[in-house]
C-alpha cells in the first residue's frame, strides 16, 4: 500500500514539499539548541538567522529540482535547455538574462544583509559597495560569455578576446592612471584608512569634508560648503590623510586670556568647573580630567591654555560641542569678575620735545 503511494506522481510532489518545510525549519533549531548547551560554539543569533534562511532556500531548491524530476517535465526542460532550435536559442537567453537580473538585484545586495545580521562579519560601507559592484560586473561578464556560447559565437568571441588582450597592451599604456587609481581604491579598502561617513582632510591639498562613496576610481567627499568633489583614488592614496572621526574621544586646546591684575589659580578652578558642566566632557578619568596649562606672558595678559578631553557622540558634535566649551568659559569668566584682556597702547610723549620741535612764530618789529 505505501509502495503504491509512493509511485503516485502527486503524493511524490506532496511529500517532498512537506519535507522541505519540516526539514528547513527543523535542522536550524536543533542546531540553534545545540548551540546553546554547547561551550565550544558561540554563534550571534544574527549568524543563526542568516544560517537558517540560506539553509532553506537549499532545501527548496533541491525540493522544487525533485518535483520538476517526479512531474516528467525533466526531460523537457533539459531538452529546452540544450537545444539549438532558434526558439530554444531565445528561451535560453532569456532565462540566462533572468538568472543574472535576479542576481544582481537581491543576491548581490543580500552581502551586505548578511553582514548586518552576522556578528562575526563587520565589514565598512565602502566595502560593500566595491564587493557588489565586483559581483554585478562579474555577473554581466558571464551574461555575456553564455550568450555569446548560447548563440554559437564562442570562437569568434575566443578571436576577439585574443585581439582584446593585444590592444589592452597598448590601452594600458595609455589609461594608465586609470588603472592606478583602479588598485589604489583596492588598497584603500584593505588598509581601511576611513569609511563612508567619516570626517577627513586630504593633507596637501584643500579638500576637506564627509566622505560619501568611494568607487573603484573615485573617492566622493561632500565639503563643508555642501559640494561634491570627485577625488581621484591615486591622490587619496599617496597623501597623508587625517581621519577626523576615527576616534568619538577627542581633546579640545581652547587658549583663553586674563589680565595680570586677576588671580591665576582663580582662573584655572574657574575654567575647570565651567567645562566639567558639560554632559559631552569626560570626568571620570584621571588622565582624561580636564586641565589648564599656563602660557606666556603676552602684551595684553597671561595666556592660558584649557585641555578639555570630549565625547563627540554626544549631542552638538564636534563644532556644537566646542561652542558650548567656549561660551561656558566666557559664563564663567563673566561671574567671577575675571577680565578677558584686549589689546592696550600707552602713548607717552616729551612735552619739552613736542614744544622745541613747534615752529617759532615770526614777531613783527
Amino acid at each position: 500500500m505505501v509502495l503504491e503511494l509512493l509511485d503516485n506522481m502527486l503524493v511524490r510532489i506532496v511529500l517532498t514539499l512537506v519535507g522541505a518545510l519540516v526539514i528547513g525549519e527543523i535542522i536550524p533549531r536543533l542546531f540553534y539548541k545545540l548551540d546553546q548547551k554547547s561551550d565550544r560554539i558561540n554563534l550571534s543569533d544574527g549568524t543563526h538567522t542568516a544560517f537558517r534562511k540560506i539553509f532553506s532556500f537549499l532545501v527548496w531548491l533541491v525540493a522544487l529540482g525533485l518535483v520538476i524530476q517526479w512531474s516528467g517535465y525533466s526531460t523537457h526542460v533539459l531538452d529546452v535547455l540544450t537545444g539549438e532550435s532558434l526558439q530554444d536559442r531565445v528561451i535560453q537567453i532569456i532565462l540566462t538574462w533572468a538568472v543574472i537580473g535576479i542576481f544582481v538585484r537581491y543576491i548581490s545586495g543580500a552581502f551586505k544583509q548578511f553582514d548586518d545580521l552576522v556578528g562575526e562579519v563587520d565589514l565598512s560601507t565602502h566595502t560593500h559597495q566595491l564587493v557588489q559592484k565586483a559581483l554585478n560586473y562579474t555577473a554581466y561578464t558571464i551574461g555575456l560569455v553564455l550568450t555569446f556560447n548560447i548563440l554559437g559565437w564562442s570562437a569568434g568571441f575566443a578571436a576577439l578576446l585574443t585581439g582584446a588582450g593585444v590592444a589592452g597592451i597598448v590601452i594600458g599604456f595609455a589609461a594608465k592612471d586609470v588603472f592606478s587609481n583602479l588598485l589604489s581604491g583596492i588598497f584603500i579598502i584593505m588598509d581601511r584608512q576611513f569609511k563612508v561617513g567619516d570626517f577627513i582632510e586630504v593633507q596637501g591639498t584643500s579638500v576637506k569634508g564627509i566622505v560619501r562613496e568611494l568607487s573603484l576610481r573615485t573617492t566622493s567627499i561632500d565639503t563643508l560648503d555642501n559640494i561634491r568633489m570627485h577625488i581621484p583614488n591615486q591622490l587619496m592614496a599617496t597623501n597623508p590623510i587625517t581621519n577626523y572621526s576615527s576616534h568619538h574621544i577627542r581633546r579640545f586646546v581652547i587658549p583663553v586670556s586674563i589680565s595680570y591684575g586677576d588671580d591665576i589659580k582663580k582662573a584655572i578652578k574657574v575654567i575647570i568647573d565651567s567645562v566639567k558642566n558639560d554632559p559631552a566632557v569626560i570626568k571620570d578619568q584621571k588622565d582624561k580630567e580636564p586641565a589648564v596649562i599656563v602660557g606666556d606672558f603676552a602684551d595684553s595678559g597671561i595666556t592660558l591654555s584649557a585641555l578639555v578631553w570630549t565625547d563627540l557622540s554626544k549631542e552638538g558634535g564636534f563644532i556644537g560641542i566646542k561652542n558650548r566649551l567656549v561660551e561656558e568659559i566666557k559664563n564663567g569668566f563673566d561671574k567671577n569678575g575675571i577680565e578677558i584682556p584686549f589689546p592696550h597702547r600707552v602713548m607717552v610723549t616729551d612735552a619739552k620735545a613736542h614744544k622745541a620741535s613747534k615752529p617759532k612764530k615770526k614777531t613783527k618789529k
